[in-house]
């Protein structure tokens, strides 16, 4: 009976997270048909895009398609976190607006930022084309990113309104039908009771702090990387223009393709993060007691088996390729208001790539370092808990 009411409530997190979405997600649709408006482009111009990037040659065509996966998506995501955070959005109309919210900013991270970056941005050219043979409005390039630049930078607002309408409306769903219906009341209660339940809550907030941790330090790597190409004379956000250039297979300079760099260099790191911090979600005092007590060590392993197998491939087999094709005379070049402010040729940039590895080992080995000190700085109040361990005998 237990199971069946536990796969019963999640089930219930998941069909009305599913309306929750598809409600919360047609009202952020109106609010972009108002942007567009304002802005002076045609109604459905975000939703043509959409479509028109993932192979449609029809305007009219790509925006309806491109209205209905908006809607799709935001349903299924929908589904997804109203089954996960049940147990959040029974209790309070606060905690289930503020879990919405938080789910908002990770699907802008994990869903439309990537889109937006390796899927909208390579197919510019045809999405001006298409605008401009198939409808009397005419558009350029500069103010399609214009457009897609706004929207990259408000969409983070937009999925934070996304998320507090879902968790409203969700969790009020819960409370009335828990006022309402008294068995159904008693299943929620149940569920919420299960010590199952509360040990895979104690894993899920253990990866969250790794996620936590994992942002912080790629964050202070962002900025150690920005402040050694200020040192050395490279333009500010080459390392992030160089990287986006390789995964988009686009020479377009531009601050939104920092940027993007940026945002994926952050989320790569929340990622790890999350991978890192798994053994300290173990419920094995062995286990536990081990990685408390050798976490630093733990964390410059962790850096440097990144290193190997994640930055030394992406610079070998993605960039070194590209920057091989391109012009070695070609400047990378940081403009200010007062002109040039540093530049650096692809061929110069190709002659340090040892010192540029050597440079990333200690970034890496660092960038674990402070993840693992982090996370075992967060769960240490979890360690001390004796319902959050277990002992293993021998």
């Amino acid at each position: 009976m237990m199971a069946f009411g536990t796969q019963a409530i999640a089930l219930d997190g998941a069909k009305y997270g599913a309306i929750a979405g598809t409600i919360a997600t047609w009202s952020i649709s109106s609010i972009l048909a108002l942007i567009e408006a304002g802005m002076g482009l045609p109604i459905g111009s975000f939703y043509s895009i959409i479509g028109i990037a993932l192979g449609m040659d029809n305007v009219i065509s790509a925006s309806y398609i491109g209205f209905g996966l908006h809607i799709l998506t935001g349903t299924i995501m929908g589904a997804l976190v109203g089954s996960a955070i049940v147990r959040l959005v029974s209790l309070s109309l606060f905690r289930g607006i503020l879990a919405g919210m938080v789910a908002g900013i990770l699907i802008w991270l994990i869903v439309f930022l990537p889109i937006t970056a390796f899927l909208v941005q390579p197919s510019m050219v045809q999405i001006v084309t298409l605008l401009a043979l198939t409808t009397n409005f005419s558009i350029s390039t500069s103010e399609i990113n214009q457009f897609i630049q706004t929207a990259a930078l408000t969409s983070v607002l937009f999925h934070l309104v996304w998320g507090a309408l879902f968790g409203f409306i969700i969790s009020s769903v819960f409370r009335i039908k828990s006022y309402r219906n008294a068995s159904w009341k008693e299943k929620l209660e149940s569920y919420m009771a299960n010590k199952d339940q509360q040990n895979t809550s104690i894993k899920f907030k253990v990866l969250g702090f790794g996620m936590l941790a994992g942002l912080l330090a790629s964050a202070c790597i962002s900025a150690l990387i920005l402040v050694v190409e200020k040192t050395i004379d490279i333009p500010v956000g080459t390392f992030y223009l160089v990287l986006v250039s390789s995964l988009t297979q686009s020479h377009v300079e531009s601050v939104n393709m920092i940027v993007a760099g940026l945002l994926l260099h952050l989320f790569t790191g929340t990622i790890i993060g999350a991978i890192i911090s798994i053994p300290f979600a173990t419920r094995d005092s062995k286990i536990l007691s081990i990685m408390h007590k050798y976490a630093p060590i733990y964390g410059l392993l962790c850096g440097l088996v990144v290193w190997a197998f994640l930055f030394v491939p992406v610079t070998f087999w993605v960039i070194i390729p590209l920057l091989g094709n391109l012009d070695q005379d070609q400047f990378i070049v940081q403009q200010t208001p007062v002109g040039t402010a540093s530049s650096i040729t692809v061929g110069e940039l190709l002659s340090i790539n040892d010192k540029i590895l050597i440079g990333a080992l200690v970034f890496n080995m660092f960038y674990g370092l402070v993840t693992s000190i982090i996370v075992k700085s967060m769960t240490g109040k979890l360690v001390s808990q004796p319902n959050t361990i277990k002992e293993v005998s021998m």
